[in-house]
């Protein structure tokens, strides 16, 4: 059976690679580049929420020598990464480090002062690996909880079959959280 043939490592390190900083930049940037229109004809102003009013003009200012290099720095960052993920079949962590946002708050001010724990979805998007999520539990509130796989580049047939054996048998994907 499955269950006999794996093998738990646990408490692993992604190599220590300044991923969200790259990540922000290029994110801001071609942000930027998208919204152009949005950005420089004053719609942005429209925007519902109070924040996105005025997020997107600092990355206006990114220099095209400063995108170049957080492109360039993504090589060795998927290097480092793919010699790290050979090491296993698949890296199972939590989908975040708390439960989903409560819908009548704003994502920021969901679960103010958590910080920590698993951080592989800024590393992984970064570098190009695949992932998926897949519903777990729920915790606090009654909210949702997630476990992302995430496996090395080219094997999202890995990532879809162990997902599908995992829903095969839980049936967390089929329950909802109450309704408030």
């Amino acid at each position: 059976m499955l269950e006999d043939s794996i093998e738990v490592v646990e408490d692993v390190q992604l190599p220590d690679l300044p991923y969200g900083a790259v990540a922000g930049m290029i994110i801001a940037a071609e942000g930027a580049s998208a919204f152009d229109d949005l950005l420089k004809d004053g719609r942005l102003s429209q925007l519902t929420a109070p924040e996105d009013r005025t997020g997107g003009y600092p990355a206006l200012a990114i220099s095209a020598s400063d995108y170049l290099r957080a492109l360039r720095a993504r090589r060795p960052m998927q290097k480092a990464l793919d010699a790290f993920l050979k090491q296993f079949d698949v890296l199972a962590v939590p989908t975040r480090t708390t439960v989903a946002n409560p819908i009548d708050k704003p994502f920021r001010e969901g679960w103010p002062g958590i910080t920590g724990g698993a951080n592989v979805i800024g590393p992984t998007n970064v570098v190009g690996v695949p992932g998926v999520s897949v519903p777990n539990g729920f915790g606090v509130q009654g909210l949702p909880t997630g476990l992302s796989f995430t496996t090395r580049a080219f094997d999202e047939a890995k990532l879809v079959t162990l997902s599908r054996l995992y829903q095969s048998r839980t049936d967390w994907h089929t329950r909802r959280p109450p309704i408030a």
